[in-house]
């Protein structure tokens, strides 16, 4: 988590003097909470408060603002809004109207917490068969296969489900947004029923993440980097390019050592997937417009059902929906991340061939009340995801539904409720970045928790991520 700017912070004690030191805190989710049991009456007024008086909000959180590896301390109130829209005194003024709308549901051990902040919308050839995690191109080769970490345009496909019956079409859903940005105009109802349509024909990779994929199977690229450095200390002024020499030269060595095995899959590659004709990975056949805070839960709808290509999947070799928990996290690692407590037990176990099956959805209850734990005993729900830019993260999720608030060129704006995901730690780096829009999320069980959709923090920074449940 980067160090977001607060604008106002209302909680006892509060720094006396210069000399007073800061005290480093993480954003903690919260499950089990009195607020909870009101938060879907009381939710929607706090919105509808800030806008009667005008507060460019973005987010609004409820969490826990804690010390780093100390118990949980009060809950927040943590309402971002947009940088520069909103002063300290004023800041002081909002929390005190919205401390009076909690007062009438009798929820008063509240602090508020204001912080600058945008919301942001995150946006061929037979698939190769998954491969073993020791096999030599097991990381390169896994964006190239059917596993859900599978990008295209930048983004993350999503479930693949079969029609049934005697048919044998298989349809993957996803993210309108990731097919059509929001700002390109596509925001009509369509279905694709006869073949005389035009298709829009959806791509399995885009050209940047085509060019990422040749560029980590290139063996002269580590040679390149190294060529470019130097030697190790040769005229180097700091650390940083001793550790960047490094990196780069056991990269090198590691490829080396497996040169030939990669050349001819880079040239199987280069054959099979250049053209971009050839990442076409079906076509769109279905797609609602896109809403936003239409239903009781105010929760956001703008899915797309693409027709798969049965051609472009081996069937025979198929996994079936999975997150594919790669090698960058070794196998003790994570299991220590899923057993963070020394006394609390989890139902995870790590599976075979780094298959996560996924089976079934996590329904409210279970997300309002987990089972599973965090370092300090708390009740946590702990989620993993595997994203295009990012890779394989666990995180931690909150039982209770954020706003959030969408600002639009055209001077229009929506408000929705999604889920919040908050870093595994304070130093957990963050669960997801632009790329891995629209991931599978799921529990250590394998259900399918919900959907990536966007994220909220500086320009430049990502501090919360949010999720569209599926229940």
């Amino acid at each position: 988590m980067s160090h977001p700017f607060c604008i106002a912070l209302q909680v006892d004690p509060r720094p006396t003097s210069l000399e007073a030191q800061c005290i480093l805190k993480e954003a903690r989710p919260i499950c089990k909470y009195l607020i909870a049991d009101v938060w879907d009456e009381l939710g929607p007024q706090i919105p509808e408060y800030l806008d009667s008086i005008n507060v460019k909000w973005s987010t609004i959180n409820v969490t826990h603002f804690t010390e780093v590896k100390k118990d949980a301390g009060p809950m927040f109130l943590w309402v971002g809004v947009k940088p520069g829209s909103l002063s300290c005194k004023n800041a002081k003024v909002v929390a005190v109207g919205c401390k009076e709308l909690l007062m009438e549901f009798q929820i008063a051990d509240v602090e508020f917490a204001f912080w600058e902040s945008l919301f942001t919308r995150s946006v061929s050839p037979q698939l190769s068969n998954y491969v073993s995690s020791i096999h030599t191109t097991a990381n390169i080769c896994s964006p190239l296969t059917p596993a859900l970490a599978t990008p295209h345009f930048e983004g993350i496909r999503g479930i693949y489900i079969c029609e049934g019956g005697e048919s044998k079409r298989v349809f993957v859903l996803m993210a309108q947004h990731v097919i059509f940005p929001p700002n390109a105009g596509h925001n009509e109802p369509y279905a694709c029923t006869k073949a005389s349509q035009p298709r829009h024909d959806v791509l399995l990779l885009g050209s940047k993440v085509f060019q990422d994929i040749l560029k980590s199977i290139m063996v002269d690229h580590y040679k390149d980097e190294l060529e470019g450095l130097g030697e190790a200390g040769e005229g180097h002024n700091d650390d940083a390019q001793d550790k960047e020499w490094k990196k780069f030269k056991q990269l090198f060595q590691q490829a080396e050592e497996v040169v030939d095995v990669l050349d001819e899959f880079h040239g199987e590659v280069t054959k099979n997937w250049s053209a971009e004709s050839q990442h076409v990975l079906g076509h769109v056949a279905h797609f609602p417009p896109i809403s936003v805070g239409t239903s009781p839960k105010h929760s956001t709808k703008h899915w797309a059902l693409i027709k798969l290509h049965c051609e472009k999947i081996d069937w025979e070799a198929f996994k079936g929906n999975v997150i594919d928990l790669g090698t960058n996290i070794s196998v003790d690692n994570f299991m220590s991340k899923m057993y963070p407590h020394p006394t609390a037990r989890t139902a995870f176990k790590y599976p075979h061939g780094h298959l996560l099956q996924l089976q079934d959805f996590l329904n409210e209850d279970e997300l309002r009340h987990p089972k599973t734990h965090n370092a300090n005993g708390e009740a946590c729900l702990l989620v993993i995801k595997n994203g295009n830019s990012t890779s394989v993260t666990i995180s931690r999720a909150t039982g209770i539904m954020s706003f959030v608030h969408e600002y639009f060129e055209d001077g229009t704006h929506e408000v929705s409720m999604e889920l919040a995901i908050y870093p595994y730690g304070n130093k957990g780096g963050t669960f997801s970045a632009p790329g891995d829009s629209y991931s599978i999320i799921a529990d250590s069980k394998g259900h399918i928790v919900n959907l990536l959709t966007g994220s909220a923090g500086q320009i430049d920074s990502t501090d919360v991520m949010y999720a569209m449940p599926f229940y």
